[in-house]
C-alpha cells in the first residue's frame, strides 16, 4: 500500500508541472503529425544485450484523437503497432495494440517532452519512456529514452530504450 502511495504521489508532482510548459497540449500532439524514421537501440547491460533496428511511424489525427502506426524491422522481423492517444484534462491517455494486447499510458508533459508511464501506476515504476520533439539541424527530430525492468536468473535489471526518428519532409 505504501508503494502505491509513493506511485500516486509521483503521478500529482508530474501532472503539477503542466502549467509550466509554454506548449498547450493538443499544439504538442500536431508536432508528431506526419511521417518518421528512424534508430532503435535496445540495451541490457546486465545481460550484455544489444540490438538496433529500423523504426517507421506515421501519426494522424482522426475523431479529436492522435493516431498512429508503427513498424519496427527487428532482427526476428517484423513488428507493428497501432496507437490512439487523447487529451484528458491536462493530461494524455494514450492506448498502444500490439496484436491482441492493449496497454493504456498517462502521459504528461514534463522538461520539454512527454513522459508515458502506466496506467497500471504499480508498474510505472518499472517502465516509463519520454519523447522529445527538437529540431537538430533543420530537421525535426523525434527521440525516444526510457527504460523497461525485467526479471533474469533471479535477478533485476534495466532494458533501456534510445529511438531517434527524423520526420519526413512533406
Amino acid at each position: 500500500m505504501i508503494r502505491l502511495s509513493v506511485v500516486a504521489c509521483l503521478f500529482v508532482q508530474l501532472i503539477s508541472v503542466l502549467g509550466a510548459e509554454e506548449l498547450g497540449l493538443k499544439e504538442r500532439l500536431d508536432m508528431y503529425v506526419g511521417r518518421w524514421s528512424g534508430v532503435f537501440n535496445l540495451e541490457a547491460p546486465e545481460i550484455e544485450f544489444q540490438e538496433s533496428f529500423t523504426v517507421e511511424q506515421k501519426y494522424w489525427w482522426q475523431d479529436d484523437a492522435l493516431r498512429a502506426v508503427s513498424v519496427a524491422s527487428r532482427e526476428s522481423g517484423k513488428a507493428s503497432s497501432k496507437s490512439v492517444t487523447w487529451i484528458d484534462g491536462n493530461k494524455y491517455i494514450s492506448e498502444v495494440t500490439r496484436g491482441e494486447e492493449v496497454e493504456r499510458y498517462y502521459g504528461v508533459v514534463r522538461d520539454g517532452g512527454i513522459v508515458w508511464f502506466p496506467v497500471d501506476l504499480d508498474r510505472a515504476m518499472q517502465y516509463q519512456l519520454k519523447e522529445e520533439i527538437q529540431a537538430v539541424d533543420g530537421e525535426l527530430v523525434l527521440t525516444t529514452k526510457g527504460f523497461d525492468t525485467f526479471v533474469s536468473e533471479g535477478k533485476t535489471g534495466q532494458l533501456l530504450y534510445f529511438g531517434e526518428l527524423v520526420k519526413e519532409k512533406e
